[in-house]
């Protein structure tokens, strides 16, 4: 439990708590770690402010493995969010590094951050991880 709570309190350079909006937005996500059996993963959060279903895109462009020759961006994905609802992308990427590329309009605010449960399933908010728009 100690180290769950320490790799979350880390510090992480360019977080910010304050919604990426508008535009293509590139998020780097690490690979998902298990401490002493908590496992951390990062949360994706997307969330349509307006009055109206709205949708958005995602893709997933895997960072670097051995024995590959080049990235290839997994399917892009286009996604309908209700009127003044949140969808999560948890899974999408589920152990695996890379950047989550999301394209979505001005009305959707996104945020992403990394989210510890313990072995009783008790979850644990980390920092706010970085976006770049």
């Amino acid at each position: 439990m100690r180290q769950l709570m320490l790799y979350l309190t880390q510090g992480l350079p360019g977080g910010t708590a304050v919604p990426v909006r508008k535009g293509t937005v590139y998020m780097p996500l690490p690979l998902a770690v298990n401490l002493e059996g908590n496992q951390v993963e990062t949360e994706v959060r997307v969330t349509n402010d307006s009055a109206v279903s709205r949708a958005f895109s995602y893709s997933f462009v895997p960072g670097p493995s051995t024995g590959s020759a080049g990235q290839r961006r997994i399917r892009k994905v286009v996604r309908t969010v209700r009127p003044h609802a949140t969808v999560l992308l948890g899974g999408v990427v589920r152990g695996r590094p890379g950047v989550l590329e999301i394209d979505a309009d001005s009305h959707f605010a996104i945020t992403s951050q990394l989210i510890g449960t313990t072995l009783e399933g008790v979850r644990h908010i980390g920092p706010v991880m970085p976006l770049v728009n």
